[in-house]
């Protein structure tokens, strides 16, 4: 539901330790007790500022860049979540995701799969570098105010905790790699679906193509690590096999990132036209009263082309040909794709 954390969350002190100690540093045992105890207190909002450590780190994921320790700090509360909640951390991956990025949870699921070895948590931090942040050196009373600021949010109240089912802890990580998955796939498709889409609006141009952007691929170290790229094309296509391999790589994600940046110069060059509409509108609005009628006319001209163009925004034809059903695109002559589509949808790209 919406609304703020802090209609039902008033008795935070477990909550605001955890808020004050999940810095870069914090040993694991020490962020054990602190998770622990902020979950018995007020679950939801413990929750959300697992989901808040996430924000913290950037895009950038714990492999690549290992000065990102607050980041580390997000991963070490999904392993704790996928320790002892595994079924809430399974419901609000897409969520996550939004505050996040798509690559962390990837990342998580890699460490879920792997407790021990490379890919693992504890040899990644191993080698991590200590970063800075406020909270180390912040007053008492700026953390409560900080704190109580959070707790106002209304930017995490989607995340939901869900009634746990007792599972073997081996189930909980293949319960996490189907979550995985599946949000990936069903990302995927309506990225595919979109990208089909004939005459577009103003609303195209301004939703990236985050999953084609986002998704592993084969032999990547995720894929290495976890063997997703497998569970997604059996979800997109029905089956895995060298051809599926083929055209998850070339007809899904390489047709969807080139779709991409055709996206990013159309949304540019419509961005454009309406910041020199502005521009022009002050200038009229600083003109003389006698000049301001001609130049209104000229303004109302330059509106109506844009809202025209906003309205048929249409995909430059070498690009609408290979999306167009019946005239021989790959994805109109393919055959089988359809199996995600009986599938839950997902709303990530309306939640970021």
């Amino acid at each position: 539901g919406g609304g703020s954390l802090a209609a039902n969350h008033t008795m935070t002190a477990a909550n605001f330790q955890l808020f004050c100690e999940s810095v870069p540093g914090v040993a694991f045992d020490r962020f054990e007790e602190l998770c622990a105890g902020a979950w018995k207190e007020d679950s939801k909002l413990a929750l959300s500022l697992f989901a808040w450590l996430g924000t913290l780190g950037g895009d950038a994921d714990v492999v690549q860049n290992s000065n990102r320790e607050n980041k580390k700090v997000f991963y070490m509360a999904m392993m704790w979540l996928q320790t002892n909640y595994p079924s809430t951390l399974a419901n609000n991956l897409e969520r996550i995701a939004a505050h996040a990025s798509l690559h962390s949870i990837l990342d998580v699921l890699m460490f879920a799969k792997n407790q021990t070895g490379p890919n693992s948590l504890g040899v990644q931090l191993q080698s991590a570098c200590s970063g800075e942040d406020w909270r180390s050196t912040a007053t008492s009373e700026k953390l409560r105010e900080e704190f109580d600021s959070f707790v106002r949010l209304d930017t995490f109240a989607q995340l939901q905790v869900v009634a746990e089912e007792s599972e073997a802890k081996g189930d909980s990580a293949d319960k996490l790699f189907d979550s995985v998955a599946d949000l990936f796939a069903t990302g995927l498709q309506q990225e595919l679906n979109r990208a089909q889409t004939k005459g577009v609006t103003w609303d195209w141009y301004k939703q990236p193509f985050v999953f084609a952007m986002g998704s592993p691929m084969p032999g990547g170290l995720h894929d290495t690590a976890t063997d997703i790229v497998n569970g997604i094309i059996t979800r997109l296509f029905g089956a895995s096999s060298g051809d599926a391999l083929s055209r998850y790589q070339v007809e899904v994600v390489a047709e969807l990132q080139a779709t991409e940046a055709q996206r990013q110069g159309l949304h540019k060059v419509i961005e454009n036209r309406e910041r020199m509409f502005k521009r022009q509108l002050l200038r009229v609005m600083g003109a003389p009263v006698k000049e301001q009628r001609a130049a209104l006319t000229r303004l109302l001209i330059m509106k109506r082309a844009i809202d025209e163009a906003n309205r048929r925004a249409q995909l430059p034809e070498t690009i609408r040909c290979a999306f167009t059903p019946g005239n021989g695109g790959s994805h109109a002559s393919s055959g089988g794709g359809g199996t995600i589509g009986e599938r839950k949808g997902f709303s990530f790209l309306q939640a970021g």
